[in-house]
């Protein structure tokens, strides 16, 4: 067992324990989209491969985390619900940590095939998620690529920075 002193104010340790469980969420949530965008684009297996020579670290966590999904995603969204909410009395807002427990929540969701014991790869859960179409638009836009000038198209809308809604 390993305990830490954390801080001398009350609630320190369990502020700890949220910001870790954001990360620990959070980074799955972002790697599962943009993997979902490299698949449809069809080039998970490069994109995964790029991240495997480029941040050897960061993948190592990945390939440990995002298998458990298909079993665990309803529990982790709780707990990003947990940590939102952690955050939101304190003050802060959970612009990211809430984005993520969508993702996470839609990935609790699935219908995942539970057959028999599965070993989930990363590429297997991204070739579901797909498949069943969870997190995608509509319809898929893989195979259109509109063309817009300057970079933007008719629905792109302008983001201001710095400004709060009421």
């Amino acid at each position: 067992m390993r305990i830490k002193n954390i801080g001398e104010m009350p609630g320190q340790a369990s502020a700890l324990r949220m910001i870790l469980s954001g990360i620990t969420k959070g980074l799955p949530g972002l790697f599962i989209e943009t993997m979902l965008f490299a698949q449809d684009m069809h080039l998970l297996n490069e994109a995964i491969e790029t991240c495997d020579e480029l941040y050897p670290g960061m993948m190592e966590l990945i390939r440990r985390w995002v298998p458990t999904y298909p079993e665990h995603a309803a529990r982790r969204c709780e707990e990003l619900q947990e940590v939102e909410e952690t955050m939101l009395i304190s003050g802060s807002t959970p612009r990211i940590v809430r984005a993520v427990r969508e993702v996470i929540s839609a990935l609790a969701s699935i219908g995942w095939p539970d057959d028999e014991p599965q070993q989930w790869t990363i590429v297997d859960i991204i070739r579901e998620i797909q498949r069943q179409g969870t997190l995608q638009a509509s319809e898929s836009h893989s195979d259109q690529f509109p063309e817009h000038k300057n970079g933007s198209g008719p629905g792109d809308q302008p983001i201001t920075v710095g400004s709060r809604s009421p």
